[in-house]
């Protein structure tokens, strides 16, 4: 199914703060050819680059990502004196240097990156095959293909079953993604005879992306690309 991929899991956070406009140079730096990072939408309505649905964990200061406007969310560190960016920071700093798999984490994000994603393609700052958006949350990938067919999505799913390769033809997935613990040989097979190409999160023992590789998966994630 082709070479394979790297693919920076939240930039590359293993050198760099998880989800931050350094930890997406760094991962520049080491050449990716995908930069993977998680949008929000606060409470003024921008969408903002962090995992969690709280500040607590990678950064100084407390509440959920929800309840607060964006001035308030670029007072928090995010790590080595970093701020949290918002997705339009993050696109214009990775200038389309590589692929760019955005995440849906927050809930109701979809109409935002839409228009986001098609701000990027009509200024011709992206292709539209720069982007692969991915989610969980099965319900917003679908209302976001619904808007923007053309973009690929990604079926994030911890071990992949029969129904989400269903789920995958009705998004018309470029990719489904499992966690690499539940990968075997049947079930790449299982994937690829469907059609799809299989992304492996998150890899980061060089074990483990041996193994990847001897099984033939397509790409992995990892915090150290």
């Amino acid at each position: 199914m082709g070479n394979m991929i790297i693919i920076g899991h939240r930039g590359a956070a293993g050198y760099a703060p998880e989800n931050t406009l350094a930890s997406f140079k760094k991962a520049l730096d080491l050449n990716v050819d995908m930069i993977e990072f998680d949008i929000h939408k606060c409470l003024s309505g921008e969408l903002v680059v962090i995992h969690d649905f709280t500040l607590k964990r990678t950064t100084n200061l407390n509440g959920y990502i929800k309840n607060k406007t964006l001035k308030q969310l670029k007072q928090a560190d995010a790590g080595n004196g970093e701020t949290i960016p918002t997705l339009d920071e993050s696109l214009r700093l990775i200038n389309a240097e590589s692929r760019v798999n955005i995440e849906i984490k927050g809930r109701d994000c979809f109409v935002e990156l839409a228009q986001s994603i098609e701000y990027q393609i009509n200024n011709k700052l992206y292709n539209p095959e720069h982007f692969l958006v991915s989610s969980f949350d099965h319900a917003q990938l679908l209302k976001f293909h619904s808007i923007m067919p053309g973009i690929n999505t990604a079926v994030l799913v911890e071990k992949p079953m029969r129904k989400h390769l269903k789920l995958a033809a009705e998004l018309q997935s470029e990719s489904i993604n499992p966690d690499y613990r539940f990968i075997d040989s049947k079930t790449l097979d299982l994937i690829h005879n469907a059609g799809f190409l299989a992304y492996a999160y998150t890899v980061d023992s060089n074990l483990h992306k041996e193994k990847m590789k001897r099984l033939g998966i397509d790409g992995f994630f990892t915090n150290f690309p």
